[in-house]
Parts: C-alpha cells; structure tokens; sequence
C-alpha cells in the first residue's frame, strides 16, 4: 500500500491536484485491501501462488521498482546528474524502429507538447527498461533456481485455483499449454494496450492532457502487467517440467 501511494505523495503537490492525490490514495488503499481479502481467504480465490514463495514476492518486486523508477523518471527527469543521465539511457536504447516505447510516445502525446512527447517518451523507456531487466532476472531465478524444491508440498487447487487439475497425466499437458499462452498473451498484451489506449484516449478524450500521476500509473501498469504475466507463464511451464519429470512436489502430489 505505501509503495503504491508514493506516486500520489510525490506528483500532486502543486494547487488543484487534490483530486489527483485523494484518488492514488483511493487506488493504494483498494490495492492493500485487496491483497488482504485474498491472501487472508482459506479457500482459493484468483491470486496465483499463494502458497509457494517466493514467486509473487517476485512478482510484486517487479511491479513496485517498475512504479518506483516510472515516479523518479517523472519527478526528477528535468535536472541533472546521474539520475537523469539514466533516464536518457533508458530512452536511447528504446529508440528504434517499432519500439513499443515509441509507440507509447506517438499515441499518448500531450496537446502541449510536440510529437513524440518527450515526457511520455521518457516515462515509458524508463518503466519499459525496468520492467523488462526485472522479468529477465526473475525469470531466471524462476526457471534455473530451486523452485519449487523437491521436498516442498505444492498444493495445485490452492496455488491454481483456476486451473482445472483434474485429468491425470493431461495436467502436464495442459500446464504446459497454459504457460506458452501465458507468455503468448504477455507480449501481445503489451502492444495491445497501446492499440486500446490509443482508441480511448482517441474517443473519448481526444487533445487530453495528461497529468503526472496519470503518467506514471499508466506506464507503470503498461510495462509491469506483460513482465507479471510472464512470470506467471514460466511458473507454469517450471511447475508443468517438474511434475513430468518427478510425478509430483513433496507430499501433496495433486
């Protein structure tokens, strides 16, 4: 909750944003609330993994250093130092033909500023290049680490409830079916949201001009839900190897 309301903290200082601030607070306490009610359930609910750390560890990681570094860019990218000089990187190596970073910059550009906006342009390298450079990483750890070790008890109806384990040797099968789309929909997504947002803006807020907060909301959200989905995807596809080569985890084998 609190790394949520450091958007909202740090961006709507200025008069009149006390719209903006009370609605990121709003959002930081429905995200708090939300993981309370799931992780505090004794029945599956919709949150993957809930039993087998450290992997939504990992992936919350992902989504707050995304939002971390996207409310730095926004605050801080106008002065000088390392800081900036990072944030220039991280636009630079985005900026070829087709990036998705640059897309991002064409479609949400301010009615006050030039196309591509440089704003929109370095907030989204910077979310992009976090978010990717943490999915990697992660991704790693996930599929060459230890998880989910041969003793530990991995319960499938509780850790995927939506998932349907039933079917005997399917469930590999269907696990590994399940992972590749994951990771399918996880790189679509990310220039789907652009084409989604882009008709939005286009129809129902066209010449809009977008204000810090909402910023780096939506970059951080363009950015992370693709690097969580995908992280999701090669835990599956881990769980689906595992269960193929030893029958089952621990003493749970369901």
């Amino acid at each position: 909750m609190g790394i949520a309301a450091l958007p909202a903290l740090l961006l709507t200082a200025g008069p009149g944003d006390g719209e903006s601030r009370a609605a990121g607070l709003v959002l930081a306490a429905a995200a708090g609330l939300y993981v309370l009610v799931e992780y505090g359930a004794r029945t599956p609910a919709l949150i993957d993994f809930r039993f087998a750390p450290p992997l939504n560890r990992l992936r919350f990681a992902l989504a707050a250093l995304t939002l971390v570094a996207t409310t730095a860019c926004v605050s801080f990218a106008d002065g000088a130092g390392a800081l900036t000089a990072t944030f220039a990187a991280f636009e630079a190596a985005t900026d070829f033909p087709f990036s998705p970073v640059r897309m991002a910059a064409d479609i949400f550009t301010r009615a006050s500023a030039p196309a591509p906006d440089p704003a929109v342009e370095y907030a989204a390298a910077t979310a992009f290049c976090v978010a990717l450079a943490c999915t990697l990483a992660f991704g790693a750890a996930i599929w060459f680490g230890p998880w989910p070790r041969a003793d530990e008890r991995m319960n499938l109806l509780v850790n995927l409830p939506t998932f349907d384990v039933g079917g005997g040797d399917g469930a590999v099968a269907r696990l590994r079916l399940l992972g590749a789309q994951v990771l399918v929909t996880a790189a679509g997504t990310l220039f789907a949201m652009l084409v989604l947002g882009g008709l939005a803006v286009a129809l129902l807020a066209p010449g809009v001009e977008i204000s810090p907060l909402a910023l780096v909301w939506s970059a951080t959200i363009w950015a992370a839900a693709p690097g969580v989905m995908a992280l999701r995807g090669l835990a599956i596809l881990k769980l689906a190897s595992r269960l193929r080569r030893d029958g089952g985890f621990g003493p749970d084998r369901r």
